[in-house]
């Protein structure tokens, strides 16, 4: 990927700020240009550089220039701290902003996060009533809507589509169908968004306005609004192909061009118009008589937008329509909460086979199946996927696989869909029009591996109790499930298909989660970096709002408490492992111990290092294979449940953990001390990224466990043993393992969360 011709960029060799050699600051200046240029920067070093000389404009010109060459996947994992700093520490800053706008332009995915981020933070503005934030906010997220629409500045329909596929896109924005609001807003009271394919008039050279509509599915068009231009600070508008006078046409003292969209219509002529009248306008305005001809590029990059235009719509819709449910099920008895997430889900599966049929005359699934990708690629993808990662786009959803989960305050449920895999990442700039471009793709088949037998003759007794106590506790296993639910789905034919879950909140504010989450990632990524066996599963969480999200679901887990309230006759976590995976001495127990305790070692350094806290059996989940994963992140960094620090325990290494480990003089606990060092010390080494990510959101945040500012960074700066040789630290280390051991205060807990919540 190439850096954008168009960004301007403050060259260090050249600026005289860092070229004088009398002074000190400029041979630090030096140095940063050598560094900027060495194989060790990554995305990373730049977004802690970005923070770090934020108040030097040569510097962050050159960062951002440089930020135009970092792959999505890796720009994506910085997100939430480059919106951060947009918002609270650079603010009006236009090289950064333009910058995040590009990205916006060239990857609809990306947008839609961008999106919810500044969403967030007009919603948090709201609240403290502050005019200027607020102002500044909706700004942004006008730009960041814009963009994405708008797509690439310098894009030309070569680049998206070729002639044959514009052209389809042409005829299918123009059929038989009269304009009217989105069934979106309509049935769900959705206001989806006003900015629509931009085309550029001018008054005069300083003077520019630009179209704004709202569009409905790719083939209708919505009555204009007239808005200001919210284009990002200093990009180019999407112009029509040659001479624009020549083009449109003049007005009065040739001063005064036309807009396409305009046509010489009212908005009440073209709301009334049908789509075969407007059509004929269309063609008379482009006939070529005298000057008054519209190029055929022209209106290819009108059809591009529209369709831009539209999924993104569709995008933001389909989940804010997912939230909306869970907040209208607080209004009902917990007894109907389950009826009533059933009519929304339906509800919800006909907005997204209304999306997958609106060119077929069979407006069925199996219309879509006979279709083929030209119709199910149109359904909207899943955003929990990463940047980098194939998308998976949603056909349906599964209500009566489905789970409300009541709280006191708020009604989460965990949904399950049917999906369908793409060939195309979820970055791609092409992922609006993907079924146009599917029969140049290869789709690689998809085998679900066949579930073993349950009726072979050769399955002694044993095993039967074994696999049926997995059945008891983890219930359906996701291959199970998904072999029964794809044998009767609707949409059988369409290949590479497979279900997905995830859990959808509203009214819970998931940004502390999501920071959670992202700093598991990166000690993920760290120690596979350094080759370290700490076992972790990172899955999502993407905020939607300040007070919504969806949170990835991880397959055949279940909480500890869940372990020992399903097992029948449950004496201790040992002999559940024994009964589970085998005898002491079999492959499948070696295999799932050796899981525990790599995945204990990586989530007891997470625990420490993040000083996470509420750590009882409700909150750490067991996997069918044996390994552990973490969960809940309420209190981390600086708080704890109650506002007292009762666990005080540098993380969990209960009586019953260390039972499974084989005891405190077993070979399994000397493996998890040897996992438990390497692993500090390779997070040790990349102190700095964890110090970063998190030093970057103190400033502006409402999240809880940002309390304290300075204190809690020097605080996380400390738990790393920085400054003091090796020897010493490893020292230190083992103190911690010590000090965990069936430590009494957090087996004191335990018991005070079985008596309060009957946790076990």
């Amino acid at each position: 990927m190439e850096r954008s011709p168009e960004v301007q960029i403050r060259n260090l060799d050249l600026d005289p700020r860092f070229t004088s050699r009398t002074s000190s600051a400029d041979l630090s200046m030096g140095w940063l240009l050598r560094l900027f240029r060495s194989d060790f920067f990554d995305a990373w070093m730049a977004v802690s550089y970005l923070y770090r000389y934020r108040r030097k404009r040569g510097v962050l010109d050159y960062l951002c220039n440089e930020l135009y060459v970092v792959e999505y996947g890796d720009l994506e994992k910085y997100l939430p701290q480059i919106c951060h700093m947009i918002v609270y520490h650079l603010k009006g800053n236009p090289t950064i902003e333009r910058f995040l706008m590009d990205k916006c332009s060239s990857s609809i995915h990306f947008a839609v996060q961008v999106y919810w981020f500044l969403e967030a933070a007009v919603e948090d503005s709201t609240r403290k009533n502050s005019k200027k934030a607020i102002e500044f906010r909706r700004k942004l997220k006008a730009q960041c809507e814009t963009s994405a629409v708008n797509g690439p500045s310098n894009m030309r329909t070569e680049d998206a589509l070729d002639t044959e596929m514009a052209q389809t896109l042409i005829a299918s924005n123009f059929n038989e169908s009269q304009g009217q609001l989105s069934s979106l807003e309509e049935e769900n009271g959705i206001e989806l968004f006003r900015t629509a394919p931009r085309l550029r008039r001018s008054r005069s050279l300083d003077t520019i306005a630009e179209t704004e509509g709202k569009i409905k599915s790719f083939g209708q068009l919505i009555p204009v609004q007239r808005s200001v231009d919210v284009s990002p600070v200093g990009t180019p508008g999407s112009r029509f192909s040659g001479d624009t006078e020549s083009l449109l046409g003049s007005g009065k003292n040739g001063s005064e061009q036309l807009d396409y969209y305009d046509l010489h219509l009212s908005e009440s002529q073209l709301r009334n118009m049908s789509a075969r009248a407007l059509r004929r306008k269309i063609e008379i305005v482009c006939e070529p008589a005298g000057e008054r001809k519209v190029e055929l590029e022209s209106l290819k990059l009108l059809t591009i937008k529209q369709e831009r235009c539209d999924y993104f719509n569709m995008c933001i819709a389909l989940m804010r329509s997912l939230v909306k449910i869970s907040l209208s099920m607080m209004n009902y008895p917990d007894a109907k909460r389950k009826e009533r997430l059933r009519e929304e889900l339906e509800t919800v599966d006909s907005l997204i086979l209304d999306q997958m049929v609106k060119e077929l005359e069979n407006k069925t699934p199996m219309g879509v199946v006979e279709a083929g990708p030209s119709a199910y690629l149109r359904a909207p993808h899943i955003p929990l996927i990463r940047s980098g990662k194939p998308a998976v786009r949603v056909l349906r959803t599964l209500p009566d696989e489905c789970v409300v989960l009541s709280t006191k305050a708020r009604v989460p449920y965990m949904l399950y869909v049917e999906i369908v895999h793409c060939n195309i990442v979820n970055c791609d700039v092409n992922i609006f029009c993907e079924h146009l471009v599917s029969d140049q793709l290869i789709f690689p088949s998809r085998v679900i591996p066949p579930s073993p037998s349950k009726t072979s003759s050769n399955v002694d007794k044993a095993e039967k109790t074994r696999r049926a106590l997995i059945r008891t506790v983890f219930g359906e296993l996701r291959e199970d499930k998904e072999k029964r639910l794809l044998g009767t789905s609707p949409f059988d034919g369409i290949p590479n298909r497979s279900i997905y879950a995830f859990i959808v909140k509203a009214n819970d504010d998931l940004r502390q989660e999501q920071l959670a989450i992202q700093l598991i990632n990166a000690f993920d990524s760290v120690f596979e970096m350094e080759k370290v066996n700490a076992l972790l599963t990172p899955f999502t969480i993407i905020c939607l709002s300040s007070d919504a999200g969806l949170v990835e679901l991880v397959p055949d887990a279940v909480s500890i408490h869940t372990v020992k309230k399903r097992t029948p006759d449950f004496r201790s976590l040992r002999d559940f492992f024994e009964r589970a995976f085998g005898p002491v001495t079999s492959s499948r127990f070696v295999a799932a111990q050796k899981r525990f305790i790599q995945s204990l070692a990586g989530y007891s350094l997470v625990q420490y290092f993040m000083q996470i806290k509420d750590r009882h059996n409700g909150n750490i989940l067991l996997g069918s294979s044996g390994k552990i994963v973490h969960i809940d992140f309420g209190y981390m960094l600086s708080n704890s449940p109650g506002a007292i620090n009762f666990e005080t325990a540098p993380f969990k290494l209960s009586g019953e953990y260390l039972e499974v480990l084989g005891g405190t003089k077993s070979r399994g606990f000397a493996y998890f001390q040897e996992v438990f060092i390497a692993g500090f010390f390779a997070a040790r080494k990349h102190h700095e990224v964890f110090i970063t990510l998190v030093e970057i959101m103190v400033e502006g945040t409402n999240m809880p466990c940002m309390k304290g500012s300075k204190t809690l960074v020097e605080s996380l700066r400390r738990r790393f043993f920085l400054g003091i040789p090796e020897k010493e630290a490893l020292s230190k280390i083992k103190a911690l393992i010590d000090e965990s051991c069936n430590n009494w205060r957090t087996a004191q807990y335990d018991n005070f969360q079985y008596m309060t919540n009957k946790i076990l």
